[in-house]
C-alpha cells in the first residue's frame, strides 16, 4: 500500500489495530485452509509439505530466508486446500502482511518454534484430522502474532523520546 506524504509516496505501515485485524482474518482463513488440506491434500502434496519443513531447517538462522520459506510453506497449504477462492483471499492477506518491515521469525528462538509448529501442521494434515490441522494452524498464527507484538513493543521502547514528557 502506498500513501501520500505531501508530494511523495511512501509505503504505508500497519498500526496496532490494523495488525490485530489482519492477524484475526489470517488466522481464520489459514485455519480453514489447513482443515480443507487435511481433507483434500494428495499424498504428493503432503510429502512436499513434509519435505519443505525438513529443508527449512537448513535456513533456521537466516530470518529472511526462513521468512521466504515460511511463505512458500503456507502457500503450499493454501493450494492443498483445493479451494481457489480461499487461495485468492489468502493471497490478499499475505500481500498486506508484506507491509510489515520485519518478520516475526527474526525474534530469538522463533524460527525453531515455527518449524516445530509446521511439523505439527503437516502431521495433522497427513493424518486427515481437520480439527487438529486447524488447531495447529491457529496456534502457529497466535504465536507469530504474540511474537510480533513483543517485538513491536521492544522496538518502540528503543526509539528515542519525542521530547514530550507525560510523566508527572
Amino acid at each position: 500500500m502506498l500513501k501520500r506524504d505531501g508530494r511523495s509516496l511512501i509505503v504505508a505501515t500497519l498500526d496496532h489495530n490494523q495488525l490485530a485485524e489482519l492477524y484475526t482474518v489470517r488466522a481464520e482463513l489459514e485455519a480453514l485452509a489447513a482443515r480443507l488440506a487435511a481433507r483434500h491434500a494428495t499424498p504428493e502434496e503432503i510429502r512436499v509439505l513434509a519435505g519443505m519443513v525438513e529443508e527449512d531447517a537448513a535456513v533456521i538462522h537466516d530470518s529472511q530466508a526462513l521468512a521466504r520459506a515460511n511463505r512458500r510453506f503456507h502457500h503450499q497449504i493454501h493450494l492443498a486446500s483445493h479451494n481457489r477462492y480461499l487461495v485468492q483471499q489468502l493471497d490478499l492477506v499475505h500481500r498486506s502482511m508484506a507491509l510489515m518491515a520485519r518478520t516475526s521469525l527474526a525474534a530469538a528462538g522463533r524460527g525453531e518454534k515455527a518449524l516445530a509448529e509446521h511439523r505439527a501442521m503437516v502431521e495433522a494434515i497427513a493424518s486427515g484430522n481437520g480439527q487438529a490441522a486447524e488447531e495447529a494452524l491457529r496456534i502457529h498464527i497466535s504465536n507469530a502474532f504474540e511474537t510480533r507484538l513483543k517485538e513491536e513493543a521492544r522496538l518502540q521502547a528503543e526509539r528515542p523520546a519525542t521530547g514530550i514528557d507525560n510523566e508527572v
